[in-house]
C-alpha cells in the first residue's frame, strides 16, 4: 500500500504529503475515537470490514492515533491534530491514499478489539503455551 507501513511495534506508519505520521492506538486514542464518531469499537470494526467509514470518521481515527503518538513521542506539533486537518490530508493524498488508510485502520481496530495492544497502544507480544 502505497505510504503505509506497519511498525515493528504494532502502530501503523502512514505519510501524508511528504510527512511520516505513527498511528498509535493507546486505551485513550480509542476512548477518543469511540467518543467522537458515536460508534463503539466493534461497530467501528464492522464498518471497515464493509466499507462504511465515513471521511470524517477517518480523521478521527487517524487524528485520535497521531495525538496519541505525540503524547509518547514528546511532538507537541502533532499533540493538537484536529480531525478535519487529519481528514484533508488522507483526502488529499495522491497515490490512493483515502482507500490504503482504510485498509491500515482495520487491523489497527481489530487488534484493539481482540486486546492486542497495551494501554499505550503497544503491541502485546504473542501468548505461547507449552504443554
Amino acid at each position: 500500500m502505497p505510504g503505509i507501513k506497519p511498525s515493528a511495534i504494532g502502530e501503523v506508519d502512514l505519510e501524508l504529503e511528504g510527512v511520516a505520521y505513527r498511528l498509535r492506538p493507546s486505551f485513550t486514542a480509542i476512548k477518543e475515537i469511540e467518543a467522537g464518531t458515536g460508534l463503539d469499537l466493534f461497530d467501528l470494526v464492522r464498518r471497515v470490514e464493509t466499507g462504511g467509514l465515513s471521511l470524517d470518521h477517518i480523521g478521527i481515527i487517524v487524528a485520535a492515533c497521531i495525538r496519541a503518538e505525540a503524547k509518547v513521542s514528546g511532538d507537541t506539533n502533532l499533540a493538537t491534530i484536529k480531525p478535519a486537518t487529519a481528514a484533508g490530508l488522507v483526502y488529499e493524498a495522491d497515490g490512493g491514499e483515502l482507500l490504503a488508510v482504510r485498509a491500515a485502520i482495520h487491523p489497527l481496530l481489530f487488534n484493539a478489539v481482540t486486546g492486542g495492544y497495551t494501554a499505550l497502544g503497544e503491541r502485546k507480544p504473542p501468548t505461547t503455551t507449552t504443554s
